[in-house]
């Protein structure tokens, strides 16, 4: 299965809609944001905005969130799609700002008076936030090690049988992402250079947002 698997999957999303993208570093979580935003711009949703969030503490954190929830908010556009990158070393879930970050992401609709958002969340388990994310419906794996199996089915996030077969696809071959959207469990190969277009327009939102 590739990228138009992928992409059909997509079709899945109902709006607003928090997506928790789990991987470790350099697994192609940013990469596969980057290529969900610009196939929704490019093919579905035409009038739609892109907010990129990057930064090193929760103030800065509720700060840039604060500030981009009122260019929502203001903006014409129908559709907004919102990064927020390596959250993992920056949200503590159980801190009162980490908690109040959380809260606000969940509130996205009543916080903007907009119900066409996508908020996208990267982050590794080392400091995991997914005890306030089991009530999402979009889930993503990007990396996979032994000793996460029980982690997450822990966190009833995957299923067990769901993350051995992830695992052993992993051995197998690379570039492959697990997506779990609305009870949807999909096995998909992303690999960016089968799609010369793709990798192109994210070359350069990559450019655009210093990101290489």
């Amino acid at each position: 299965m590739t990228w138009y698997t992928y992409f059909r999957m997509l079709n899945l999303l109902r709006y607003p809609a928090v997506v928790y993208c789990i991987g470790s570093m350099g697994s192609g979580k940013t990469t596969l944001a980057l290529a969900t935003y610009v196939y929704l711009r490019d093919t579905k949703l035409k009038d739609i905005d892109f907010h990129y969030i990057s930064v090193d503490t929760e103030d800065e954190l509720l700060d840039a969130f604060n500030a981009t929830l009122d260019r929502i908010r203001e903006s014409s556009t129908e559709y907004s799609f919102v990064l927020l990158d390596d959250l993992s070393y920056v949200l503590n879930p159980r801190s009162n700002k980490g908690r109040e970050f959380l809260t606000q992401v969940f509130k996205i609709r009543h916080l903007t008076g907009k119900d066409k958002v996508i908020i996208w969340l990267n982050g590794h388990y080392s400091r995991s936030i997914a005890p306030f994310l089991r009530s999402t419906d979009y889930r993503i794996l990007t990396s996979l090690t032994h000793p996460e199996i029980k982690q997450y089915t822990s966190e009833y996030l995957f299923s067990d049988r769901d993350l051995w077969e992830y695992l052993n696809a992993l051995v197998k071959h690379k570039h492959v992402i697990l997506v779990q959207f609305k009870h949807v469990v999909k096995l998909i190969s992303v690999r960016l250079t089968s799609n010369h277009y793709l990798k192109k327009k994210i070359d350069e939102l990559k450019k655009q947002y210093g990101l290489q």
